[in-house]
């Protein structure tokens, strides 16, 4: 039953994924994958995910076992101490030692259905694995475009740091001749501090960027300059079409078929069990000769629990109920977080661009105000240095809509389970 569930799935999932991968027209680079490599190896959340996954392998090698013969040896030796004659010997005789095996013939499909149970546990086990190599693919993903982020944030903001210090210094060298300007260079100043706090705040992010890279990977990590994303981008129908092959569903399925054989299991343990009986017991009568084989048919039935069957079997029945509701609501969610995000990565996308073509005419007035303030007179100092603060956060912002939008989109290829198959990552362990 399990292995034909596993090819239902991997068949279907195949055919249902085959128009998302033909959609991909980017290729990740090289160092991207890697990266990711490095984090599935290095992920401790993996590693319980698989031990998990093991034990869950385990569990059903237990139920099974219940199916063989059942042999149990014991024996007793009761200790001597009447102080009669004889007494030591007697108390030998009284020894004994037996040997019991019990097979189950028929049990209304109990075991079966516990074993069912098991392998749908295993099953949602693996998918469980596949769900946690998504998510650290995402976070290792995520976390490298943040890096990016910052560092070329921090470019531009080093660039702003040196234009405010250059204005600063030829400030300078103007109060030395006309010492009624002094006010400028307090404006001048002023932006420049802000400007050296704006980028100790990036390079702080960048830090702190580093540390979340350090934890995933178990390296130290610099994106290489000119570093191309080339993650395709899905559209919300084609990620919808392969929605319902998604690990988190399909877990949520196989647990919600693991509760209905528990139920089925605890609707069978209220019937009869035949077991068939071989015993033996090792102990001699008064003449000197062991006991002999016995072997039979025995029924074991609990007629009376105090409702405590029905009640067990009415659980199993509402957990698998609200299996089934949270597999129902994780798909709804699921759509709708899909048209969010696609929402989101194509806004972000249209943002960088405006705001990439603003920056681009904001360095343009920068450069205007201050050839107007320096050679004309017609600009003050104050124009010139809001100009530059646009530029600057003009810049910012065109480089956080960029990856805004990126990591929307990684986002969203993690949660509807195609980012490792658009690395080219699906099968790693």
């Amino acid at each position: 039953m399990r292995n034909l569930f596993k090819i239902k799935i991997i068949v279907c999932a195949l055919a249902g994924l085959s128009a998302i991968a033909s959609a991909a027209e980017n290729s990740p680079s090289a160092f991207i994958i890697e990266q990711v490599k490095k984090a599935i190896n290095h992920s401790p959340e993996i590693q319980r995910a698989g031990a998990d996954k093991e034990a869950a392998g385990w569990d059903i090698d237990q139920v099974k076992a219940q199916r063989w013969p059942q042999v149990q040896l014991g024996g007793t030796s009761p200790l001597a101490g009447s102080g009669r004659k004889g007494s030591i010997r007697e108390n030998m005789n009284a020894s004994n030692l037996s040997l019991s095996v019990n097979t189950t013939l028929y049990d209304w499909g109990k075991t079966s259905a516990q074993i069912a149970g098991a392998e749908y546990l295993e099953a949602a086990s693996a998918y469980n694995v596949s769900s946690v190599n998504e998510q650290i693919a995402y976070s290792t993903l995520t976390e490298l475009m943040n890096l990016d982020r910052y560092q070329k944030q921090q470019t531009i903001a080093k660039s702003y740091v040196a234009r405010m210090n250059e204005l600063t210094r030829m400030l300078e060298a103007i109060i030395k001749v006309d010492p009624g300007r002094s006010n400028e260079l307090t404006q001048a100043r002023s932006k420049l501090l802000a400007a050296q706090s704006a980028q100790e705040n990036i390079d702080n992010a960048l830090h702190l960027s580093k540390i979340k890279l350090l934890r995933l990977t178990g390296e130290e990590m610099v994106i290489p300059a000119g570093l191309t994303w080339g993650m395709p981008r899905y559209t919300a129908k084609q990620l919808r079409e392969g929605l319902r092959y998604h690990p988190v569903l399909l877990k949520a399925r196989a647990e919600t078929n693991a509760a209905r054989a528990q139920a089925s299991a605890v609707e069978a343990s209220r019937y009869p069990q035949i077991n068939w009986s071989v015993s033996k017991i090792a102990q001699r009568d008064s003449s000197g000769h062991e006991g002999e084989w016995a072997t039979g048919i025995n029924l074991q039935w609990k007629v009376f629990s105090g409702g405590a069957q029905k009640a067990a079997h009415q659980a199993a029945r509402a957990r698998a109920n609200g299996s089934e509701q949270q597999y129902h609501q994780a798909s709804l969610d699921m759509q709708h977080q899909i048209n969010d995000l696609v929402q989101t990565r194509d806004s972000s996308r249209l943002q960088a661009k405006n705001y990439q073509a603003l920056a681009a005419e904001s360095e343009k007035v920068s450069k205007i105000f201050f050839d107007q303030w320096l050679k004309l007179g017609k600009r003050t100092l104050l124009d010139v240095l809001t100009a530059e603060n646009d530029h600057f956060n003009h810049q910012l912002t065109a480089v956080n809509q960029q990856y805004d939008g990126e990591i929307a989109n990684v986002k969203l290829m993690a949660s509807t389970a195609v980012l490792l198959r658009s690395l080219n990552l699906a099968q790693t362990k």
